[in-house]
């Protein structure tokens, strides 16, 4: 796509090139124009072709390694949950840390354009808002109000928005989620 893209700029100067020698300064604006649109309509396709690729080698690797790094936070951070009364923050940090990895693990795979994609499309933004208002939430609770049930409940609500986009991702894992609630 690269080479196509090159090969439609060298097209471009060139009409524009025999408009300005010929005096039809009218046509190489709409020259520019259509080029323009040509271009922005590789670029998209470009874009497209990217998302649908399969992962290379180093963007599986970057993604297995920030997603078992989530999973240890969030291990790490169970340990605590006996102690959250006494430690809410230290639960709240890890936990918050393990779910902010392992959604980010996803980013690797795709790029962080592509989750950022996902996580705003229709049929996600009501659980990326509840995910960002729990992750806010659990820190709230356990740093400024030090309370347990607070950090606890929001902790829950993060462990779930966290599940559904994790589902999610899997193929098919949409469809599983629906038939689960729905009965």
């Amino acid at each position: 796509t690269d080479g196509l893209l090159s090969w439609a700029s060298k097209g471009l100067q060139s009409a524009q090139g025999h408009a300005a020698v010929l005096g039809m300064a009218d046509l190489s604006g709409t020259g520019k124009a259509m080029a323009g649109l040509a271009s922005a309509r590789i670029l998209k396709a470009k874009e497209s072709m990217q998302e649908m690729a399969p992962p290379s080698r180093e963007q599986f690797t970057m993604f297995a390694v920030c997603l078992l790094i989530g999973v240890g936070f969030l291990a790490l951070s169970t340990l605590f949950l006996p102690m959250v009364m006494i430690f809410p923050q230290k639960f709240a940090a890890l936990f918050t840390l393990g779910s902010i990895c392992v959604i980010s693990s996803f980013g690797f795979l795709r790029g962080p354009k592509w989750l950022w994609k996902q996580m705003v499309a229709k049929h996600r933004l009501p659980v990326s808002i509840g995910y960002v208002f729990s992750m806010v939430g659990t820190v709230y609770g356990s740093m400024y109000a030090r309370s347990y049930l607070i950090t606890v409940s929001f902790s829950v609500a993060q462990l779930v928005a966290l599940s559904y986009f994790v589902v999610s991702y899997v193929p098919g894992g949409t469809r599983f989620l629906n038939v689960v609630f729905s009965s």
